[in-house]
């Protein structure tokens, strides 16, 4: 006899209701009816025996079953069915079938996962799948309400149905000064106190990680929201701990159990200080060209050149001017500071490149301090041969994903540079960390295999509605001023162009430049308005060539031309809008984008985040989650997509110095387009009827 039948057998005999026995056994009072009308519900075993004790006798656990298949739901779901919700089951299997098919899972031995189900849907956008977001949200809800037969999301006890002190306590947290978040969300978290039978002095770590998975397996809220849930009851305990109003309560305030990501390998960074204090003292100026390998300043090795330059004699002088062939003074300087240990313009590291390399360094002392227990107190100790290979086997297996990464790699590199630049070690120590870098060599070359997958989203269809987010936006934009400009004519005082409006322009100018030539990011984030050359009704945005990657004063510059509509869009952005998005203050900000952050002291700073924000827009409306890196790929992919033979305009719209560089970039993707035009091929030859089948249902 199951649980239902032995509960149905019990109320029929007592003529009892559900609502009384679910009361009399102290549940909330659709306990019973959640039992014996929700298939698959499992109730835990505090709740069985609270009924059987109510009843004066036994009942029966549920059964324990593996977990149940999609394939077996959607049948489930159509034969358990009543004639009258036939049309909603057939909804509901339809749905389901829809979901295994976008996430690629097969029915037949996928299990049903609520939380997979929950990251799948956060994961993507309505746009991935062309629906509207209305569309969107209907699917969602519609495939949570099918897996709630195989997984029924249980009702959450209300505040109001319990008593006690966690009642009393709730009361008095509504009436507090608590946070309005943390009053808001507390109802939750006492509920389930009060239902497990805990009090306020026993709560323990171990019971905010109950609490978690109790929420993750009641609820239709994702891993992320739970975990943030459980982090913000931690912050409520801690007050209440300390709050006069509460501490007769005899609060506990446990830390949460959720691990800190900077410190995931349980080394702190007191333990690695001397190492990263040795790093900024003598790496970090050297490799920002500051000093040489010795700690010679520039500056000051600079002076004492220019004054040995002085004492030449003018014969000397008139000598060196007559040779033919002699290098340029600057070539000169540059073979002058090398030669004392400094590094030249294209061998240092810009900022993001230093804190990069800094964060790896203090990853890998972490990590091998966690795994072999010896600090690395040194630079020397750094870039020991043996400690370089170690670092390597860890961070390896740490880093170990479904796409091949150059994470390593590029770190190993970067501590030979120190090794063989600043320490000058032994050329036997720098042969061991060369093979061990080759050991450790991504084989992949050009675009990353995650960024190919990336590529090979846009359809058709998403690369149009990419290429024209400038007008969708640009529409919006001009809807959204004329409506304000109707309400400010009845409203006076009323603003027209606002900060949003102001940002969202800036969004437009920032695609039109990316699709023209797709610049780095530094370069876009940190445009300044003295790099607009106009001439005519055309505009184009000149980036100095010592601002791009491998180019030095000697090389041409990186225009950026934009046609006359987008010229026209940037001007009246420069004169209407952009004194509008100014924060207060930052009236002479030379950047093209000015940086939104209206904190005290952050003037004359560039809007850091833009790029960021227009791939979210992207992913938003198109449905892909992209970079800004990967506009680079997609535009020279767009391009050789509908002609390979483009691979001399790809280089030069790309701004390579050489061909083989984007040879090296897109020559992975050739198999793939081959392929495509293949299929083109055989298309057009075959004369048959379509080979679709027809729906069955």
């Amino acid at each position: 006899m199951t649980l239902q039948d032995a509960l149905r057998a019990e109320l029929d005999a007592s003529g009892c209701s559900m609502r009384a026995l679910s009361l009399r056994a102290g549940l909330n009072p659709k306990a019973v009816s959640d039992i014996l009308t929700r298939p698959g519900l499992r109730p835990g075993r505090s709740t069985i025996d609270a009924l059987s004790t109510a009843l004066g006798t036994t009942l029966p656990l549920p059964a324990e079953t593996g977990p149940e298949t999609y394939a077996e739901l959607m049948r489930r779901i159509g034969e358990t069915a009543p004639p009258d919700a036939a049309v909603k089951a057939r909804r509901l299997q339809t749905r389901l079938g829809w979901l295994c098919r976008k996430a690629g899972w097969f029915p037949e031995i996928e299990p049903v996962d609520r939380q997979k189900v929950l990251k799948f849907f956060a994961d993507n956008e309505a746009a991935t799948f062309g629906l509207s977001a209305g569309s969107y949200a209907t699917y969602k809800s519609e495939a949570l309400d099918a897996i709630d037969v195989a997984c029924p999301a249980a009702r959450p006890l209300d505040v109001r149905d319990i008593d006690g002190d966690y009642a009393a306590i709730h009361a008095r947290i509504r009436d507090s000064d608590l946070p309005r978040d943390l009053k808001n969300a507390s109802g939750a978290f006492l509920t389930w106190l009060h239902d497990s039978g805990i009090a306020p002095a026993e709560i323990t770590t171990d019971t905010l990680e109950a609490y978690y998975h109790h929420r993750l397996a009641r609820g239709r809220k994702t891993e992320e929201t739970c975990r943030k849930h459980v982090k913000r009851m931690a912050t409520l305990l801690s007050k209440l701990a300390s709050h006069p109003d509460f501490t007769a309560f005899g609060f506990a305030a446990p830390p949460h159990p959720f691990a800190d990501g900077r410190t995931k390998f349980g080394v702190s960074d007191a333990q690695i200080a001397a190492l990263m204090a040795e790093f900024d003292q003598r790496v970090a100026p050297w490799v920002r060209g500051k000093v040489s390998n010795t700690g010679l300043g520039r500056r000051e090795f600079l002076e004492e050149l220019d004054g040995r330059r002085s004492d030449a004699s003018g014969r000397t002088r008139r000598t060196r001017r007559t040779k033919r062939g002699r290098a340029s003074r600057s070539e000169r300087q540059g073979e002058a500071l090398k030669a004392r240990g400094f590094l030249l313009v294209d061998e240092q590291w810009s900022p993001d490149t230093l804190s990069r390399r800094r964060a790896f360094v203090a990853a890998a002392a972490k990590a091998v301090l966690a795994e072999t227990g010896d600090p690395i107190d040194t630079l020397e100790d750094l870039t020991d041969p043996d400690t370089v290979e170690e670092i390597a086997c860890t961070l390896s297996e740490i880093n170990a994903g479904a796409f091949p990464s150059s994470y390593v790699e590029s770190g190993l590199k970067a501590l030979h540079k120190i090794a063989a630049g600043l320490l000058c070690r032994d050329p036997e120590d720098l042969s061991d960390i060369v093979e061990t870098i080759r050991e450790f060599r991504v084989s992949e070359r050009g675009i990353a295999a995650r960024n190919r997958e990336k590529l090979k989203e846009f359809t058709d269809e998403k690369l149009a509605d990419f290429f024209n987010l400038s007008a969708t936006l640009l529409a919006e934009v001009n809807a959204e001023i004329g409506a304000r400009r109707k309400r400010s004519a009845s409203s006076p005082g009323t603003a027209v162009v606002t900060a949003d409006v102001g940002q969202k322009v800036m969004l437009v100018i920032a695609h039109d430049i990316m699709l023209k030539r797709a610049p780095r990011k530094a370069n876009l984030v940190e445009s300044r308005l003295d790099w607009i050359r106009t001439r005519g009704k055309i505009s184009t945005l000149v980036i100095p060539a010592r601002k791009v990657k491998h180019r030095t004063d000697d090389d041409p510059d990186l225009p950026i031309p934009l046609d006359e509509d987008e010229s026209d869009l940037l001007w009246r952005f420069i004169e209407d809008i952009r004194p509008h998005v100014l924060a207060k203050g930052d009236a002479r900000n030379p950047y093209l984008f000015p940086g939104q952050d209206r904190s005290p002291g952050k003037s004359n700073r560039p809007y850091r985040n833009i790029l960021e924000r227009l791939c979210r827009e992207i992913h938003r409306r198109i449905g892909v989650r992209i970079n800004p890196h990967l506009y680079r790929h997609l535009i020279g992919w767009a391009w050789l997509r509908e002609n390979p033979d483009r691979l001399p305009d790809v280089q030069k719209i790309l701004g390579h110095k050489s061909l083989q560089t984007t040879l090296d970039h897109y020559a992975e993707l050739d198999e793939s387009l081959a392929l495509d035009h293949w299929q083109e091929h055989i298309n057009a030859r075959k004369a048959r009827p379509s080979r679709r089948l027809r729906r069955t249902r």
